[in-house]
């Protein structure tokens, strides 16, 4: 039995066994035997990693799991990147468009090589008289070329702009102005400002802190 944290902690003559490592917080199964004996331990006696233990002289304990395979590091997922849902709806459609466009480059350009090897004479073409090898790469490529123009550029870099300006807005509004701190609403994001006008309720449970900063 021990009175206290010491050096004979080393000593100790139990032996623990316990799960793999894994994201499941709220379970823990493992056993310790000490003389002879089998003692269950469960979630009720793991501490997890950045809990702090309060109210104790002192305790003995095990680290069991270490660095990325702690529970809590198994749980730690990267940060969602906030994406508008104009940005949304234009990456889905641009991906249509482009599926569509590598059709259209596909049948048309296998139809032109198919024509092009097909023996019969086409003067408004102006074929050469000898074809070099990669003619048959370079009839697709004129297709995609052509069908170049379906997905607009200059649409995306147009709503960019207009987001920015809708951002401007908002820090320029004199009604989203606090006298008291002396400071104007700022959008740091300019990729959401359109969803704000979608918001129709909020549902929070913190009331003071939610009207403290707001």
């Amino acid at each position: 039995h021990f009175t206290g944290p010491s050096d004979q902690i080393a000593l100790f003559p139990g032996e623990l066994t316990y799960e793999v490592p894994n994201q499941n917080i709220y379970d823990f199964a493992s056993s310790l035997r000490l003389h002879n004996k089998t003692i269950s331990v469960s979630q009720d006696q793991l501490l997890l990693q950045s809990c702090i233990l309060k109210n104790t002289a002192w305790v003995m304990g095990m680290a069991v799991y270490t660095g990325n395979e702690t529970k809590v590091g198994m749980n730690k997922k990267d940060t969602p990147s906030k994406w508008a849902q104009v940005d949304q709806s234009i990456s889905s459609l641009s991906k249509l468009i482009f599926g569509f466009q590598l059709l259209i480059l596909t049948v048309f350009g296998c139809l032109g090589i198919t024509e092009r090897y097909s023996g019969q004479e086409r003067w408004y073409l102006a074929y050469p008289d000898e074809s070099p090898v990669y003619e048959p790469v370079i009839i697709p490529t004129r297709f995609l070329l052509l069908t170049s123009v379906m997905i607009p550029v200059s649409f995306k870099v147009i709503v960019d702009i207009s987001k920015y300006w809708i951002a401007l807005g908002i820090q320029w509004d004199l009604k989203m102005y606090d006298n008291d701190s002396q400071r104007a609403a700022v959008a740091s994001n300019t990729g959401i400002c359109e969803d704000l006008g979608q918001v129709e309720h909020i549902l929070t449970d913190k009331t003071g802190t939610l009207t403290e900063n707001v």
